[in-house]
């Protein structure tokens, strides 16, 4: 859905500001570099040892401006995001503002709810936000079902989704936001109507 919004945007709009959240392997980097260009700003944001981040890979003519934290537990973009979110509140132009946003990073509320609302802060009015992975939980993962988040989260938090959470809790009732329809649930996709 991601690809699909940046698509129609970039038919309305020059200089496009876009950002994602949870690089990886960079499978939705590689196809939105391929729509984007010279103008167009797209931020990126993944912890340092990224896969994508490390393969140098990145060729296109658009601004890419690389966000990484490091790997210590309680380091995330959202500590990166809440400085670029005071800056653009310092800075009267606003510059740092988004047409969209895809987060599909930590999957974890402590990381992820306060991301979603500096993210909220950022977005320009017709803007997008795209959350990935609404059902996924901890419990049901093969990778994060283990010893250690069973030691650190509590039965309720491994077995219901964070990012279904999260999009309950801070977006689906602003009403400065719309829900995008889709048929694919384990994304929700929202508009910025208002500020």
């Amino acid at each position: 859905h991601f690809i699909e919004i940046v698509e129609l945007i970039k038919s309305k709009k020059e200089n496009l500001k876009i950002a994602e959240i949870g690089v990886d392997k960079g499978a939705t980097t590689k196809a939105i570099l391929k729509i984007i260009g010279e103008g167009d700003q797209y931020d990126l944001f993944d912890v340092e040892t990224c896969p994508f981040f490390k393969s140098g890979k990145i060729k296109t003519d658009a601004k890419i401006i690389i966000h990484s934290n490091t790997t210590r537990i309680f380091d995330s973009y959202a500590w990166e995001i809440s400085k670029l979110l005071i800056n653009n509140y310092k800075n009267k132009e606003k510059q740092l503002l988004w047409d969209a946003v895809y987060l599909d990073g930590a999957h974890r509320f402590h990381v992820d709810a306060p991301t979603t609302a500096f993210l909220k802060e950022m977005i320009n009015i017709e803007g997008y936000i795209i959350f990935d992975d609404m059902n996924w939980t901890l419990g049901k993962s093969p990778t994060c079902n283990n010893e250690f988040n069973w030691n650190s989260f509590t039965k309720e938090q491994m077995e219901n989704s964070h990012v279904g959470l999260i999009v309950d809790a801070l977006v689906k009732y602003d009403n400065r936001f719309v829900e995008i329809e889709s048929d694919d649930k384990s994304r929700a996709i929202f508009k910025k109507i208002s500020n």
